[in-house]
């Protein structure tokens, strides 16, 4: 009788527990689960919050990993934490931050860097999930002014995030700042970027973990604030571009990158040398190769350390000792031109160079290998400048010296006292050393 009683009890609370499930099932389906913010057309991801100079004119609130936006921080419920300075707007329907005649200076605190912000110092920040896609629209000229002395690795970016950025319309335009930076990806569309005293390391466009793409729509004008053009222009894993774009150059490129090279004859005029891509691979020095070849000026440049690509020529301002080597293979170069400011050559450098035909160095008061600023010559190369630098150049080859001294000497005095100097670096005996009454272009 008990055993029944227990039983029949035990069955009314389950039955019990059955209608109560039911129920709580059919109010939750008669209740609206609470959405998250829509994600912006055309993007898979979501951007948590827009920064401007140490204001944050967007936050997301729907997104956790912003986590310090809480009820103690004083942020409003509507997201918006102050208002945008004239000229710049952020839309979260479409992800577009719109720059109209934007014009900016950068203070000496300044900037901010937010706790999860990829990139340090950026005049405007957009954070995000990585997976988003933001249109930085341009409308007229935008401008951003760095007022104080940097150091070329504190220099400022303009705009910095966290996702995928495309660029187009007007003008972006910085003077001693960086230009733009994402952890994504970089597209130029259109538009022109005027990046001038730029910062090392991808002080014009730096893509860590993305690649930089440039329509023939885009105008670039790139300038490094390194006087002697060692800066990194762009840094990505790779460069894809149409080379007319690059208006202006005055640094190095990335892989991938293509650009025209021009070089400026005696006369002034100048000469279409040609297209070059870089093809640097990780791990190996610096090198570019010929697309197509319209000048002897630049056959063949490979694996140059340093190289500078300007609006008129590359030029070497250094080179290790297997610069000039494809593998086990030479590189097809003919002609070598050194800058004034040449201070490091590797052990015999030129030898795997079998068809070179001509070395062109500087002589003169501003040269850093041969210095003349009266009748003596000498090198004032550091230690970086090795003493078999020359040794193992080719006996067919020729020195030609651009002597720019006010001090008038004889051709014939001026190449004895350069050669004295080249026969210390390893120079062979049998070179000839041919003197140029010309002031050198770099």
């Amino acid at each position: 009788m008990r055993v029944r009683n227990f039983l029949e009890v035990k069955l009314r609370f389950a039955a019990i527990g059955l209608l109560v499930a039911m129920a709580s099932f059919f109010v939750m389906m008669m209740c609206p689960t609470p959405a998250l913010a829509e994600t912006p057309t055309g993007s898979s991801g979501v951007v948590s919050y827009v920064r401007v100079g140490a204001s944050y004119i967007y936050i997301n609130q729907d997104y956790p990993w912003f986590s310090w936006v809480d009820d103690d921080s004083g942020v409003p419920n509507n997201g918006y934490v102050s208002k945008a300075p004239s000229g710049v707007s952020f839309d979260p329907k479409t992800n577009t931050l719109t720059l109209a005649n934007y014009k900016a200076r950068t203070s000496e605190s300044y900037p901010v860097q937010d706790s999860d912000q990829v990139f340090k110092d950026c005049h405007i920040y957009i954070g995000g999930d990585g997976n988003a896609k933001v249109t930085v629209l341009l409308k007229g000229t935008n401008t951003l002014t760095d007022s104080y002395k940097r150091t070329q690795v504190d220099k400022p970016y303009f705009i910095g995030s966290d996702c995928n950025l495309v660029v187009k319309g007007g003008t972006l335009k910085t003077s001693k700042c960086n230009g733009i930076a994402s952890a994504k990806n970089i597209s130029i569309k259109s538009g022109t970027l005027r990046i001038n005293q730029c910062g090392t390391w991808g002080g014009a466009l730096l893509a860590e973990n993305g690649n930089v793409s440039i329509s023939k729509a885009a105008k670039l004008y790139l300038i490094g604030a390194d006087k002697e053009g060692g800066d990194e222009l762009i840094d990505a894993k790779k460069c894809t571009n149409s080379y007319t774009s690059f208006k202006k150059l005055w640094g190095t490129l990335c892989y991938g990158a293509t650009f025209k090279a021009v070089r400026v004859d005696a006369m002034g005029y100048k000469l279409n040398c040609g297209i070059f891509q870089v093809s640097t691979k990780p791990g190996e020095a610096y090198s570019i190769r010929a697309v197509r070849e319209t000048g002897a000026e630049m056959t063949g440049f490979q694996y140059i350390s340093r190289l500078t690509c300007t609006t008129y020529t590359p030029y070497i301002t250094g080179c290790t000792s297997n610069a000039f080597k494809i593998g086990s293979k030479a590189a097809k170069v003919k002609t070598v031109l050194l800058s004034n400011k040449v201070n490091a050559i590797g052990k015999q450098a030129f030898k795997p160079l079998k068809k070179l035909k001509k070395i062109i160095i500087p002589c003169g008061p501003k040269s850093s290998f041969l210095y003349c600023n009266g009748s003596a010559v000498k090198s004032k190369a550091g230690s970086e400048m090795s003493k078999k630098a020359f040794s193992g150049v080719s006996k067919r080859a020729t020195i030609e010296i651009q002597y720019y001294n006010k001090k008038k000497m004889s051709k014939s005095r001026i190449a004895a006292k350069c050669k004295k100097v080249l026969r210390s670096y390893g120079l062979p005996a049998s070179v000839k050393v041919k003197v140029v009454f010309k002031t050198p272009l770099v």
